[in-house]
């Protein structure tokens, strides 16, 4: 199935490109609920990060992901890009952050270690916000888990840690 909607992708975003509206948001919308920075990733190759400047225990909302909609799913399959994509509750459509680069959600990396996850993105309709799922300590980077249909229709399979078995 995965494999199909890639192929879709590819043939869609080609001959039918799609782009969402451009929706203009406060600068302040695009702040962090927590202190938190955007700084070099600790993922090689994966950019910029976003980082705790406090500690911030489980269950806290650590900001809303912003952008502009993306109201079907095979809209979100015309677009060339869609790395910056959070997907709404009934997978009916998405928030795309590409052109936010203020945005601080749009920092929240994957970390191939399952186990360094500490946000998850919780959609709620057609707003996308990220929670933590554990503590994380001053200093230390967001990861949420992507998930592998993100990755497969990318076309990319995430570096394991050096300690993960293959």
């Amino acid at each position: 199935m995965l494999l199909i909607l890639g192929a879709a992708h590819k043939s869609l975003s080609t001959l039918f490109p799609y782009s969402p509206p451009h929706v203009e948001f406060p600068a302040e919308k695009f702040e962090p609920f927590v202190r938190a920075e955007v700084r070099e990733s600790t993922v090689p190759g994966a950019g910029q990060g976003l980082f705790a400047v406090d500690p911030v225990e489980p269950g806290i909302v650590i900001g809303e992901y912003l952008g502009d909609p993306v109201d079907s799913f095979f809209k979100a399959l015309r677009m060339p890009d869609f790395s910056y994509l959070a997907m709404w509750e009934k997978l009916d459509g998405a928030i795309d952050a590409i052109h936010h680069p203020g945005m601080a959600m749009r920092y929240v990396n994957h970390h191939p270690d399952p186990e360094a996850s500490n946000t998850l993105f919780r959609a709620e309709g057609r707003r996308v916000f990220l929670l933590t799922t554990k503590r994380v300590e001053a200093e230390e980077e967001f990861f949420a888990n992507y998930a592998e249909g993100y990755w497969r229709l990318l076309g990319i399979r995430p570096a394991a840690p050096p300690s993960a078995p293959l």
